[in-house]
């Protein structure tokens, strides 16, 4: 049984860092090497291609001769994906076609009823099942007997296998393949050192999607990727992945300490939390090899960050940025457009990335996306609206085109069709209906706010 393993992403033109290691799908190579099998891969994001979401490009890419087609991909792409793989499933009626990522997985119930030529949606951590499932494939056990999946049967029926537990030891999976992919073909690379976030933000799926919980790696392996990105495969730079770097205070240090320790001279990112950033980690990772930090902020309204259920202290949030700013790039994001934000408390975060801007802070504000797994979308998931006035810039910004507003020659059409017709698979190209939308979007544009950048994610 031969597979191919996909990686669906393409390139961003804005703020663009270069092609990234795609890490999740290694972990899955490296897995299934382990487990004995030769997987093939391919990367989307590293063929140049004028136009990424023609459909006839896609389609090209991913076929070949292998009997069972997984793709990994985000909700960015996954009407790309849904639309190929159809039109691939009638050419190909034997092949098995699996989908993984938090794309497919955030919908996975809704897509799976809707979409039956998808046979399978692998749900959570894959290092586990993606073995256990190709073994099913060969005929070695039953799918069913499989945990964390989805199996079509017909439209509208299918069959759910018992949930996959959480990995609690991250230290018993095997490093990422990078020896499976041609290094030099990716400019950027990023690095796990927990998975996971405790935090009860509603407008974000991250903690649902990893069960509320958080799980850790060892240092002594993290520093030791480290070692191995930097000296065997020449990286600068890295970025560390966690979703919340700072949430555990004595590990970040730790962590610090063994990096120069160990004489390590690549530089890191990380995605921290205000509230978790103190002034004594500001200063210990200046010297530490940090020369960048990521920060959600997500409005400059206390009312609304008591209604997303993230109490910060913009007050704090600015002696933290004034510090980090003299010290490494500090990247800060906003959020407009919550059902519940007034035009006083979207001034307020107009105020706030200005000001933030006097310190040289690489500040943006981003249309919020309605997320599935998220409490404010199950919430408010009956109230999404498709606008037309910004029909191109929301589906170009999400779909990450490098052209800006303008649909690519009309070719995505067929595209925003699928998204008009499928509001709950494909809910991040929606808005929350909002009676003060239009006024807002006016009011920001007044301000020389370009509507592709305020809808960017």
């Amino acid at each position: 049984m031969k597979t191919t393993l996909i990686n669906c992403a393409v390139k961003t033109s804005k703020e663009y860092d270069g092609a990234r290691v795609p890490q999740g799908c290694l972990y899955l190579l490296s897995a299934a090497r382990n487990a004995g099998f030769n997987i093939e891969f391919r990367d989307y994001q590293l063929e140049k291609l004028e136009d990424p979401l023609d459909t006839s490009f896609f389609l090209r890419f991913i076929e070949d001769d292998a009997d069972v087609l997984a793709i990994s991909c985000m909700s960015n792409l996954l009407p790309l994906v849904v639309n190929t793989t159809k039109i691939f499933k009638e050419r190909y009626t034997d092949k098995t076609i699996v989908l993984g990522g938090i794309g497919p997985s955030g919908v996975a119930e809704r897509l799976i009823a809707e979409f039956p030529h998808i046979d399978v949606i692998a749900r959570g951590e894959g290092e586990r099942t993606f073995p256990e499932l190709l073994r099913a494939l060969e005929g070695k056990k039953s799918l069913e007997s499989v945990e964390g999946l989805l199996l079509s049967k017909e439209k509208g029926v299918f069959h759910i296998t018992q949930p996959r537990k959480r990995i609690k030891n991250l230290n018993n999976l095997p490093l990422p393949g990078y020896d499976l992919v041609d290094m030099k073909s990716y400019e950027t690379v990023g690095i796990q050192t927990a998975r996971g976030c405790p935090f009860p933000c509603n407008f974000c799926d991250v903690s649902a999607y990893w069960g509320h919980d958080t799980t850790y790696r060892s240092l002594d392996l993290v520093i030791k990727e480290l070692e191995l990105i930097e000296k065997q495969y020449g990286f600068k730079k890295v970025t560390i992945l966690d979703d919340t770097f700072t949430l555990n205070k004595g590990r970040v240090f730790d962590f610090c300490k063994a990096y120069r320790d160990r004489g390590l001279t690549i530089q890191w990112s990380a995605y921290c939390r205000v509230d978790l950033l103190s002034d004594e980690m500001i200063e210990i990772f200046e010297k530490s090899g940090c020369y960048r930090i990521f920060l959600g902020v997500e409005s400059g309204s206390n009312n609304v960050l008591r209604k997303i259920s993230k109490p910060i202290d913009i007050n704090r949030l600015i002696q933290v940025v004034k510090k980090a700013c003299n010290k490494f790039i500090v990247r800060i994001n906003l959020i407009w457009g919550f059902p519940f934000e007034s035009m006083e408390d979207l001034k307020e975060s107009v105020f706030l990335l200005f000001y933030l801007k006097e310190f040289n802070c690489d500040v943006s504000m981003a249309l919020l996306s309605p997320l599935p797994l998220s409490r404010l979308y199950n919430e408010k998931k009956y109230r999404l609206i498709f606008r037309e006035e910004l029909q191109s810039s929301v589906v170009s910004s999400r779909f990450y085109l490098p052209h800006g507003n303008e649909l690519v020659n009309g070719k995505p059409d067929i595209l925003v069709d699928l998204i008009r017709k499928h509001p709950d698979i494909f809910p991040g190209f929606y808005v929350f209906e909002d009676k003060l939308f239009a006024q807002k979007l006016e009011y920001l544009n007044s301000l020389g706010l370009e509507i592709e950048k305020l809808t960017r994610q």
